[in-house]
């Protein structure tokens, strides 16, 4: 079975490209990422790419970009990530193209990393002008064939959603192949039918017909009647049914069924028929987007290929983390495509009564530094394209960027847009591609003329850059937890004697769910450990350390903040409400951490270094540039 169902998938040559971009069998879901290999289960999806925070500001919720409105109202939150207070997360990744399917799921979020790339504070210029988030990747969760699109599970709904695909399959075979269909079809029902219309069904079809037989319609009491009613007509319905009895029974089955089970059954039994004939188990699921397998040819002809570059550390010194090409990319070929995400520049300062006084020194937010701007233009363009955000700077570049007027999913009359209007759009339709200016070899290091006004702020920054030798014991969390591997999470007792350092606190894995409770989750929320212990198991022969920690925002008022090392700390929205008040809950090792303090890292320091990266002269139309720098919006 799985040698046919590879061969069912694998039509054609997929030209050894791992990930293909082209349109979502989703209707109007836009773009989507199709498999371009076999990928068994557990396998690692993605190039590694870089994850920038974006603060919410006074200036980013009063944007006139819808489409950053739009996106900055979707809260995405990585797991095992800690972020700030007001803080969205803007996956500017080819992967981000990754859609939802409730049935079809085959990639969930892999581990990502966060380190400051040997940048250090107070030593590099580059200290807190990249983001430290990075290697954001997919595991898949089955095997994937090439030609499959990718699916991923939004907002953890994936479960109850298969569960009512795989039911509906049962249920489809259980009627196509049993040997008595109205016995069978009266099972069915029973089990769909609420409990009060349950109670009222015998077990089988042949006691409701004795009992019609007798008794002819009950007439029951009056606060019952529908119940009885609905029984009546289940049973009544099978009975006059005859040879139409599969039809019947689907119809009614469909009745039945609440919404998410109805929206998995196909309108008829025969459309389900069809349906397992051609795409086997779970088929209503794979049936709802027959184009979700594409072919070797159809991805070659609209399709782009994007599994290159991948990320990794960058031979600059101090430039952080760099792009890196998979294959070899002769002079004149397209390294690879990306999808570009319209930004107002206004709404890049950080502004806002919610921001701590050095956050506003921090001027800029930090995603400018990965954006393609104008001097003289408000209007900012965001690669969404994998591994292109770390393509670094260099006088002699190996790529250089152009429109993609050849590909059918960059549309050229954009161009044609007055900013205003591009500014409305809440959907993007742009499309550059990265373009070989010498032959590239497998290994070398990707890179792009930044262009003369980037050059001359980043060598003026570097000039005024002073150098200090002591900033006040500030540790990286991610460094403090490389170095400390295997130490005990010290309590607020332990810390009075022994404190970790002031920009660092404790966080448990533990979130506040829809019950009021708080329970394990995949987002680590800053926490207080008043004690631990060791707790005996396997009958003495065992034990481990268990841990009480205080986790919500009563747990950071005055009483603890000596242990803190701050007068309160904020918590994250995703951990908990801000009015809700702290519980003290038992947690393992393995769910406790160590976190930055909100707002203390080296991208929210005062006067880090923000710039666009220049677009070459004549890459912007003229209507998006000023006529002059009194006509600018901002």
């Amino acid at each position: 079975a799985e040698e046919e169902s590879y061969q069912y998938h694998t039509k054609g040559n997929f030209d050894k490209c791992a990930y293909w971009l082209a349109e979502s069998s989703i209707p109007n879901s836009g773009l989507g990422i199709y498999a371009g290999k076999i990928y068994q289960k557990s396998d690692t999806i993605g190039n590694g790419d870089l994850i920038i925070p974006v603060l919410k500001t006074d200036k980013t919720e009063a944007s006139r970009n819808r489409g950053w409105r739009k996106m900055s109202d979707s809260h995405h939150y990585i797991p095992g990530e800690y972020f700030e207070h007001g803080t969205e997360v803007l996956n500017l990744i080819q992967f981000a193209h990754i859609n939802c399917h409730f049935g079809l799921s085959n990639v969930d979020f892999g581990e990502t990393k966060n380190d400051n790339a040997g940048l250090k504070r107070g030593v590099h210029p580059g200290a807190g002008a990249i983001t430290t988030r990075y290697n954001f990747v997919y595991s898949s969760t089955q095997t994937i064939y090439p030609g499959e699109e990718l699916f991923w599970e939004y907002d953890g709904f994936i479960v109850p959603y298969l569960e009512h695909y795989e039911k509906s399959d049962i249920i489809g075979n259980r009627l196509l192949t049993t040997g008595n269909v109205e016995e069978e079809a009266w099972a069915i029902l029973r089990e769909l039918a609420e409990s009060k219309v349950q109670r009222l069904l015998p077990e089988k079809l042949s006691d409701y017909k004795n009992m019609h037989d007798t008794y002819g319609k009950i007439d029951p009491a009056w606060e019952n009647r529908k119940y009885y009613e609905k029984a009546d007509k289940i049973g009544t319905q099978l009975l006059e049914a005859g040879e139409n009895i599969l039809n019947e029974t689907w119809d009614i089955i469909r009745d039945l069924a609440g919404k998410r089970l109805r929206m998995a059954l196909p309108d008829k039994i025969s459309d389900y028929q069809r349906m397992k004939d051609t795409y086997g188990k779970i088929n209503s699921a794979r049936a709802s987007v027959p184009n979700s397998t594409r072919s070797a040819k159809w991805l070659q002809k609209h399709g782009h290929c994007v599994d290159n570059p991948y990320v990794d550390k960058s031979t600059i010194p101090g430039a952080g983390r760099g792009a890196f090409s998979k294959r070899v990319v002769k002079k004149g070929d397209v390294l690879t495509v990306s999808p570009m995400v319209v930004l107002d520049s206004g709404a890049m300062d950080m502004v806002g009564n919610n921001l701590l006084e050095h956050v506003k020194e921090t001027k800029k937010q930090l995603v400018l530094n990965y954006c393609f701007g104008h001097d003289d233009s408000d209007v900012l363009l965001v690669p969404y394209g994998s591994g292109v955000t770390a393509i670094n700077h260099n006088k002699e570049p190996n790529v250089y960027i152009r429109w993609a007027d050849n590909s059918q999913y960059h549309l050229k009359e954009w161009l044609n847009f007055t900013v205003d209007e591009l500014f409305m759009q809440e959907m993007w339709r742009l499309l550059i591609e990265y373009v070989a200016l010498k032959d590239i070899q497998p290994g070398d290091e990707v890179f792009m003329d930044y262009g003369q006004s980037w050059e001359k702020a980043w060598m003026k920054y570097k000039e005024t850059f002073e150098p200090k030798t002591n900033v006040n014991g500030y540790t990286p969390a991610s460094e403090y937890l490389n170095m400390h591997q295997g130490d005990l999470i010290r309590t607020t007792e332990e810390q009075l004697n022994d404190p970790y350092p002031e920009n660092l606190h404790t966080a448990c894995y533990f979130c506040m769910m829809e019950n009021d409770e708080f329970e394990p989750c995949l987002h680590p929320c800053p926490c207080v450990i008043t004690k631990r212990e060791k707790a005996i198991v396997n009958n003495g022969t065992g034990w481990y350390w268990n841990y009480t920690a205080i986790i919500g925002t009563n747990g950071y008022g005055t009483e603890d903040s000596k242990y803190l090392n701050a007068s309160k700390v904020s918590v994250p929205y995703s951990c908990i409400p801000e009015s809700t008040t702290s519980q003290t809950v038992e947690v393992i090792e393995q769910d406790i951490t160590i976190v930055d303090k909100q707002f203390s890292t080296d991208m929210y320091q005062p006067n880090v270094f923000r710039h666009h990266i220049h677009v070459p002269e004549g890459f912007y139309p003229e209507q998006w540039l000023w006529k002059d720098r009194d006509t600018r919006a901002f």
